[in-house]
């Protein structure tokens, strides 16, 4: 049971991270006069938010031993408690590992360690999914130490796959990628041996990609409470469709409602509660749901939720604190559009466009006309943030631009 804190105890949220789910989560809690502090180890676009309360510098953007030790130490020389909210699965298998030593100066807002580290351990959520009767791709899991050539030669059959570490975030610095889909065997095979004979020193998995366009990526984002009461808002992510392209995620604010009933069906037998962020894939022929993954965490377009109405860092802000929580919430369709402002817009027509995809500028400004836009970033009361966030993506873009120009020149 949880105890309702006096005035004089209000928690005080810390966001690890500085990008586009903490800059949303930043936000939605400053609508409900909230400030935080932002933990981070770069100068990223959220820690030049006005709405920031303190910035405590950590000595690595990834979770090591150097960097929770920081974050333990700062918490611990105020004498205040806080809320502890994560953005990236790396962080989050950091601080369940060390749970106990946390638990001294954070509220963690997520549920029992070992149910946590299942879902975040794809194969074997995977695995728990199939017993438990939810449709999932045809997957497959590599271990170090097992036949690394063995498992590429399984995948063979399966093409197109997506290949990625079997945590998120956790062994993706030594592969080079979060995740790659692979079409051909051939850069299957290269790739492959480009990670020597006993393969990567990261567990992986690689599945079977579901037929379909992009518009069949659907998500559910939100959080459940401490005693079950379920908040969400649903998403059509775009990805590869205007006005994005690749790893960019803009999106729709709308899901059919199967998609919220299984979300709810899984949580219910996980006995979950904290953030979620699900996603599926709906398969173009047979138009069933494959589950795809299940992220314990807040995900990147979480500040739209809290346009449609489902402010969900505030909700666990107050689950945390004892305070009493309206009846459940869920909102799968809004006429509104969450898009990466800069990042989309150089990408769609720059840069994929030189690769033969991508489209024009009028075409590109066409897909936003009529909809209610959530910009990532841009926020005209907060423009220290969106000029920190363009500066990033340009000079990204012109990292890879010179090599791009060189292979559409000789391809002419």
């Amino acid at each position: 049971m949880k105890v309702t804190r006096s005035e004089t105890e209000t928690l005080v949220p810390v966001i690890v991270g500085t990008f586009a789910n903490a800059y949303g989560l930043l936000r939605s809690l400053s609508e409900r006069g909230l400030r935080s502090v932002v933990a981070a180890g770069d100068r990223g676009p959220t820690t030049w938010s006005r709405h920031v309360l303190q910035r405590w510098p950590l000595p690595s953007t990834r979770p090591t031993a150097q960097a929770v030790d920081a974050l333990l130490d700062a918490a611990q020389s105020t004498g205040q408690r806080y809320l502890l909210l994560l953005t990236d699965e790396a962080w989050m298998a950091a601080i369940i590992a060390q749970r106990d030593r946390l638990a001294s100066c954070f509220e963690l807002p997520f549920g029992d360690s070992e149910t946590i580290t299942t879902i975040m351990t794809k194969p074997a959520m995977h695995a728990w999914c199939t017993q438990h009767g939810f449709r999932v791709p045809c997957t497959a899991s590599f271990l170090p130490g097992e036949d690394w050539p063995a498992f590429l030669l399984s995948a063979q059959e399966h093409l197109p796959v997506i290949l990625k570490p079997a945590i998120k975030g956790v062994g993706d610095e030594s592969i080079g990628f979060m995740y790659r889909e692979f079409t051909a065997w051939q850069e299957l095979e290269d790739w492959g041996r480009s990670q020597g004979e006993v393969g990567p020193d990261c567990a992986m998995l690689y599945q079977k990609i579901v037929p379909g366009p992009t518009e069949n990526l659907l998500s559910a984002q939100g959080y459940r409470s401490s005693t079950g009461r379920t908040y969400m808002a649903g998403y059509t992510k775009l990805r590869q469709n205007p006005p994005v392209h690749g790893c960019s995620t803009a999106a729709r604010l709308s899901v059919d409602q199967e998609v919220f009933d299984i979300t709810e069906r899984m949580l219910d037998k996980l006995a979950f509660w904290g953030f979620f962020d699900v996603e599926f894939k709906r398969d173009e022929t047979s138009r069933e749901l494959f589950f795809l993954e299940l992220n314990p965490r807040p995900g990147m377009l979480n500040y739209g939720a809290t346009l449609a109405g489902v402010n969900l860092p505030w909700l666990a802000h107050a689950d945390a604190s004892g305070i009493e929580l309206p009846p459940a919430i869920s909102v799968n369709t809004a006429d509104r559009i969450w898009v990466l402002l800069v990042t989309d817009l150089v990408a769609h027509v720059i840069y994929y466009r030189l690769r033969g995809q991508g489209q024009s500028l009028g075409s590109w400004l066409a897909s936003l006309r009529g909809r209610k836009r959530v910009y990532a970033f841009l926020d005209g009361r907060d423009l220290a943030v969106f000029v920190n966030s363009t500066v990033r993506d340009i000079g990204q873009y012109l990292k890879h631009l010179s090599a791009m120009l060189r292979r559409v020149f000789r391809r002419g």
